[in-house]
């Protein structure tokens, strides 16, 4: 079973071996999975589904129920 955190993003799913570096803006119901690192001032939608191993790099915008696939930078 996966461990989600959602101290610092009430509302959202962060697996613990994932760091989202603040700020953010991350939208109710997104997931995001295993060894994703979320760059500063990253701004992702409602339910969003990051999954494995992403890099989303600083300042990238993603919109509302965007997939991003395992093993993808943005």
């Amino acid at each position: 079973m996966a461990e989600f955190d959602q101290r610092l993003h009430p509302g959202v799913k962060v697996h613990s071996s994932s760091h989202v570096d603040e700020p953010c803006v991350i939208g109710d119901g997104t997931t995001i999975w295993h060894f994703s690192h979320l760059m500063p001032d990253c701004r992702l939608g409602t339910a969003c589904n990051i999954g494995q191993n992403v890099f989303i790099a600083s300042g990238v915008q993603l919109g509302n129920n965007v997939k991003v696939q395992n093993n993808v930078s943005i």
